[in-house]
């Protein structure tokens, strides 16, 4: 009686029955027709809202009432005991919905380790041998005499692929043992190309300091001052791969297991990290000329923070409020601290209705309704 009376006839393979509204009026005041009606209200809205990309989501498609935001905004403070990270502000950005799925629900793919080796493993393999390699070459004065002699270079990799290895299988699932040995030879050819020919040395600078953390408990703090009325200081986290120093310049070296796939638009809106880095330089070593480099270990050519934004980088990374002003007419990414506070106050208004920038990297999927389907006729919705 309930789907009779309550289904949208957009919703039904067979014909609508004329007797439907007489059949809820005289239903009407039995309990359970009406938690039907208001189950049924509450599909409408979201049918509406996934099938519409255009509509502003409801009380039953992501609005949290003030309660909620109550608990959302202590829950996502960004202050000095809860700096947030750059991966955060990253799933923020590209979808309130995945933000809060993943931020604050701790929503994740159930994926049980089969006998492959997956992305994260590979990632975390090339990171950590990284890690003992480049202090190494620099320790050792190789770094500073241009690309090292493969047959010098080949044991040094070698080495440092299977202490990472090892370091790895303690904490991680790592797949079949012999998948896994495969997976470390191609990590052993992806580095010997990167640290050789493909090798990144920044002229006039060396590498000083890999996996440097901030932000955290004993580490140095980066703040990001307000500057207008409402806002407040939101402080950051999170771990260079690399910074090459010298007294005037410092260039934060981000590694990209594959290639660099940033565009400006992506730029502070699904791309925060390198900007973070760079602006954590700024305040970690005040005075120093600055920059950002992604850098990919398998294909690709380096890319230069700078040279993916519309505005000089002083500009981008500057917090003060005039220069804030005039950015602010430019576009949305013109300046992080714009980006990030207007990011803050979007999500504290708790409206976190699904409306993502890009779907490819989500893994929320199984749980988000954003696909084709037939938009429904709006009939009020909302709670009765």
């Amino acid at each position: 009686a309930a789907l009779e009376a309550l289904s949208p006839a957009v919703t039904r393979l067979s014909a609508v029955d004329s007797r439907g509204p007489a059949l809820a009026r005289a239903l009407a005041s039995e309990p359970w027709f009406t938690q039907a009606s208001h189950v049924s209200a509450a599909e409408r809205e979201r049918a509406r809202f996934f099938g519409e990309l255009t509509l502003a989501p409801g009380p039953f498609s992501g609005v949290l009432n003030e309660d909620q935001r109550r608990l959302l905004r202590a829950a996502v403070p960004m202050d000095e005991r809860h700096p947030v990270s750059a991966k955060e502000l990253e799933a923020w950005g590209n979808c309130l919905f995945q933000g809060f799925g993943q931020r604050l629900l701790g929503l994740d793919t159930v994926d049980p380790q089969g006998d492959d080796v997956d992305a994260r493993v590979r990632g975390v393999l090339l990171h950590d041998a990284l890690r003992e390699l480049v202090p190494q070459l620099v320790a050792d004065g190789r770094w500073a005499q241009g690309v090292p002699d493969r047959s010098v270079l080949t044991p040094l990799v070698q080495h440092a692929v299977a202490n990472a290895a090892r370091r790895l299988s303690k904490g991680f699932a790592t797949g079949h043992p012999a998948l896994f040995a495969h997976a470390q030879r191609q990590a052993e050819d992806v580095l010997l190309r990167a640290l050789g020919e493909d090798a990144v040395v920044i002229e006039g600078l060396l590498p000083e300091d890999f996996e440097l953390p901030f932000g955290g408990a004993d580490q140095p703090t980066v703040e990001l001052p307000p500057a207008f009325e409402g806002e407040a200081p939101i402080f950051f986290a999170g771990r260079f791969d690399r910074v090459d120093r010298s007294d005037r310049r410092a260039v934060v070296v981000d590694y990209k297991r594959s290639r660099v796939d940033v565009t400006e638009p992506r730029v502070l809106r699904t791309s925060f990290q390198l900007p973070v880095y760079v602006y954590a330089l700024t305040r970690l070593w005040p005075g120093l000329e600055v920059e950002g480099v992604w850098v990919p270990l398998r294909r690709g050519k380096p890319v230069t923070l700078s040279k993916k934004w519309r505005v000089q980088l002083d500009d981008a990374l500057a917090t003060d409020a005039p220069t804030r002003s005039r950015l602010a007419g430019v576009a949305d990414n013109a300046n992080l601290a714009n980006a990030v506070h207007a990011l803050k106050a979007r999500i504290h208004a708790g409206a976190l209705g699904a409306r993502p920038l890009d779907c490819g990297y989500c893994e929320l999927g199984p749980v988000c309704r954003i696909r084709s389907r037939a938009a429904l006729p709006d009939a009020g919705g909302g709670e009765e």
